[in-house]
């Protein structure tokens, strides 16, 4: 299963406001910023999460084991939405 986490706080249904960057750590990466209302998260095996490398939109393949924190969010009938954080 896989969820799509593009939408932030604050810039309603805009995914073109990314704030969520993301540096080089080693050999991988690390993503700070937070996602909202993202659908599917707390049951997904995958998580593709927008972010901007050098102010550049890029999206990122992430193992949803390896997210830390997370929070669900009850609202729209409690239809799974999740808020993503990362640090």
């Amino acid at each position: 299963r896989v969820a799509v986490a593009y939408l932030e706080p604050g810039a309603r249904f805009d995914a073109d406001r990314c704030d969520t960057v993301a540096t080089r750590s080693g050999k991988g990466w690390t993503l700070k910023g937070r996602k909202h209302l993202v659908w599917g998260a707390a049951n997904a095996d995958v998580v593709i999460v927008s972010a901007r490398i050098g102010g550049e939109p890029s999206l990122f393949c992430i193992d949803a084991k390896t997210l830390t924190k997370a929070r669900h969010l009850k609202a729209y009938n409690d239809r799974g939405m999740s808020e993503l954080v990362f640090h």
